[in-house]
């Protein structure tokens, strides 16, 4: 038995065996004794039941040897595929248990980020790219293959290098075991930044670690969120290199990263839409978020009951001094009111954009980006735009207090 099963709510631990796991979908297959949840009982729907392996199996977590290490890894789901005396599980939260006391180097494999940029720039200059964040010293470059992961490992594979350069690796030098949570909670953050800087939902799929002195990559961890989006052109694109971007905004997303990391997911998920409506629907919400919540900062309310949508817009363009008239901000809410409170035919379908839906576009965006600290050019469907062009004084929504908190 190269395994144990442990029922969360009793301590019980039962030896088991597993073979073929697959990081790919996260799935293993196990071989224990079919009595070993017999004897736990249940309540199912008003009925005591003294053998439901369904219950049992999603109240455990199972430890297991793979390769030189050991896991640890909670179970979703457990079924049979007629494997012989062996099921299959689907398991998650999946960590190494034995890293060790020595420094390391952490590898974030991020899967479908392309890190070319559309402005001229050497071909080098972002391939190993580095900057700081948190205080610790990071490197952003190319993925070496876009096959599975686990062939850039050495394990006696060899992985062809990858001419596409369509994913990226996130790598930081000398991080203790202990510092772990907070690497991988700034991996998070990263990820975050980059989805505002390529236009599209990025997030970290692997964790790799090495121990000091040593050549060999290990697995160590797989990531809970969803994958990466994987399409590859994106409506918006900022026109800096990826590392300056975030060592321009790291500071200011830090003070509110909870916020951000909701307002930048519904931006870059809206702009992965087909459908035009919807995109400037979710567009004209994500900047009522914004403007009310600089609103709020600037006046220390609580509420915005008291001042109507426009009047928040014009506060926020006037302190920064924005180039858009109240005519545009009308047409932001009266997207916005016609999904939330018009009728059946308040609202013109539209599947294509214009030079109107641009500029509206534009508006949303150039205040994200200025509340946040970058005030260069972005890109919205290959048309090139300057925050500072849309705003004069951006540095005013840059260094305005942000109160996400509001109430309607």
């Amino acid at each position: 038995m190269n395994a144990k099963l442990i029922h969360k709510p009793t301590g019980r631990e039962i030896p088991c065996e597993t073979r073929n796991f697959d990081y790919s979908d996260y799935s293993i297959e196990l071989n224990y004794p079919s009595s070993s949840y017999s004897q736990i009982p249940y309540r199912r729907n008003g009925q005591l039941s003294l053998n439901d392996a369904e219950a049992f199996f999603q109240e455990c977590s199972l430890l297991f040897r793979h390769g030189e290490h050991d896991y640890k890894a909670d179970i979703n789901s457990y079924f049979t595929l007629f494997l012989g005396e062996f099921s299959k599980a689907i398991i998650s939260n999946v960590s190494i248990c034995d890293i060790g006391n020595t420094l390391v180097d952490a590898l974030f494999y991020i899967h479908h980020l392309s890190l070319n940029v559309d402005f001229y720039v050497e071909q080098e200059a972002t391939s190993n790219l580095h900057f700081l964040y948190n205080g610790q010293k990071w490197n952003l470059s190319y993925a070496i293959t876009d096959m599975k992961f686990g062939e850039l490992l050495d394990e006696g594979r060899s992985a062809e290098r990858s001419t596409k350069r369509t994913s990226a690796c996130l790598h930081a030098n000398h991080i203790h075991p202990a510092e772990t949570k907070d690497i991988i909670a700034n991996v998070s953050e990263i990820c975050w930044m980059l989805s505002l800087w390529r236009g599209k939902y990025v997030s970290w799929r692997e964790m790799h670690y090495k121990s000091e002195d040593e050549s060999k990559w290990h697995l160590a961890q797989f990531s809970n969120t969803a994958k990466s989006s994987e399409i590859i052109l994106t409506r918006l694109s900022v026109r800096c290199l990826p590392t300056e971007f975030i060592e321009i905004i790291s500071h200011r997303f830090s003070e509110y990263k909870g916020s951000w990391g909701y307002t930048i997911y519904w931006l870059t998920r809206a702009l992965e839409y087909s459908d035009m409506g919807s995109i400037y629907m979710v567009l004209s919400m994500i900047y009522e978020r914004v403007v009310s919540a600089i609103y709020c900062g600037n006046n220390e309310l609580q509420s915005t009951k008291n001042l109507y949508f426009k009047q928040r817009a014009q506060f926020c363009r006037d302190l920064a001094e924005g180039d858009y008239s109240d005519e545009k901000i009308g047409e932001i809410i009266h997207m916005r009111n016609a999904v939330m409170h018009g009728g059946d035919n308040s609202t013109k379908l539209f599947h294509c954009f214009n030079e109107r839906h641009a500029d509206i576009a534009k508006i949303v965006i150039a205040t994200i980006l200025a509340a946040l600290g970058y005030y260069g050019e972005f890109s919205f469907q290959q048309k090139v735009y300057r925050v500072a062009n849309i705003y004069k004084k951006p540095q005013a929504l840059a260094a305005s207090k942000l109160n996400f908190d509001f109430k309607d």
